[in-house]
């Protein structure tokens, strides 16, 4: 009847379910007991992806080196890498250069990283690179890289209120501003009492040498220069760049200053076949107004006696709207270096299809000593 049981088949009341039982909740960490997972957090979560550990860069740096933290040796801590150069940074450059470019950038922009890449091949940091090479810098077009004033006496000289002057102690440099390597793409170093230098004091490198790990901390121990070696800038060219508005130095800080002269292009190093090419000398002070346009100084005591080492060309530029205390252009002797037969030791000078318009000067608008040839 209605509600029969089949035969042989008795009853059996479902079995109830057991409830798991609870496990205390614990932290992770501390291992004290917990009311619970949070809602927000209580999808269980991802383990870590370990990730190589890569130093902050550090603002103006062009330069950063990836550090494993499980290197003990400094030794074996990699070396700087420098950007791949992309088509856009090669374009207008010359076939035969080899271009060096900024990190995470197409073109310069800093006077100082440009002179510590430089400084940096002189040291052998970078295997691919050396001084018999032809380096091609790109500077980065409509940009004003404002230069600082040096701090009186210091050494190696301390700039405030701008970036360093450009140093350059290497042969082969080549720098253009822009594509074109035209005045008319506006690559500008404006005021200081320095803009481009060469420096022929080793000691004076080294010392700079030495603030690079406050400048750029994730270099590798760095040593000092090589103890053979000389300054040499040949073959350096420069094309479109414009100097402007340079400035004295006051007499607190003429004793520490370069050669105690002041010049936007100030050469303490000279080398054989240097060209500036297409650049502009605009608007020296005339309250403060500096030594020259462009100054080289003679340091025979670091040159084989007797070599015709110096040669300097001016070509296609102009020098306009400038004072000067000595010269727009002008060559210089250290007199410490120099013996009865400097003369001999030879210095070429030429200056092609220039134009001066509106300068005063205190003494010569060209003023040569010890130029063995030449033309203007």
């Amino acid at each position: 009847g209605e509600g029969a049981v089949p035969c042989g088949d008795d009853p059996v009341d479902p079995e109830p379910e057991m409830p798991e039982p609870e496990v205390p909740m614990t932290d992770p960490v501390t291992e004290a007991p917990t009311d619970g997972p949070d809602e927000a957090t209580a999808a269980p979560t991802p383990a870590p992806v370990e990730v190589p550990t890569v130093p902050p860069p550090t603002p103006g740096d062009d330069i950063v080196v990836p550090m494993d933290p499980d290197i003990d040796n400094p030794d074996d801590v990699p070396v700087p890498s420098p950007t791949e150069p992309s088509p856009a940074a090669t374009a207008g450059l010359p076939n035969d250069c080899t271009v060096m470019v900024p990190d995470d950038a197409e073109c310069w922009s800093s006077t100082i990283a440009m002179g510590i890449r430089e400084i940096l091949v002189s040291l052998g940091v970078f295997p691919q690179y050396n001084v018999d090479q032809k380096r091609c810098y790109k500077m980065c077009p409509e940009t004003t890289i404002a230069i600082g004033i040096q701090v009186p006496d210091s050494s190696p000289p301390i700039y405030t209120g701008g970036d360093y002057p450009l140093p350059l102690v290497n042969p082969n440099v080549y720098i253009q501003c822009g594509d074109s390597g035209s005045s008319e793409e506006n690559c500008v170093l404006s005021g200081g009492t320095d803009q481009l230098t060469t420096w022929h004091d080793t000691e004076a490198i080294n010392e700079l040498i030495g603030f690079f790990p406050l400048l750029l901390p994730d270099l590798p121990p760095l040593g000092g220069l090589p103890e053979d070696f000389v300054p040499d800038t040949s073959n350096l060219v420069v094309r479109g760049l414009t100097f402007e508005n340079g400035v004295g130095h006051t007499d607190a800080g003429a004793a520490g200053a370069l050669n105690g002269i002041s010049a936007a292009v100030n050469l303490s190093s000279p080398g054989s076949n240097m060209l500036f090419e297409d650049c502009i000398w605009r608007n020296a002070d005339d309250v403060n107004p500096p030594t020259a346009a462009v100054s080289v100084t003679y340091h025979d005591s670091i040159h084989t006696p007797g070599a015709a080492y110096a040669g300097l060309t001016i070509k296609d530029s102009t020098f306009e709207s400038g004072t000067y205390v000595r010269a727009v252009a002008m060559t210089n002797i250290d007199r410490a270096d120099f013996g009865a037969n400097a003369a001999s030791d030879g210095f070429e000078f030429n200056i092609e299809d220039c134009r001066f318009n509106r300068n005063a000067v205190g003494g010569q608008v060209v003023r040569l000593l010890h130029v063995t040839s030449g033309s203007i």
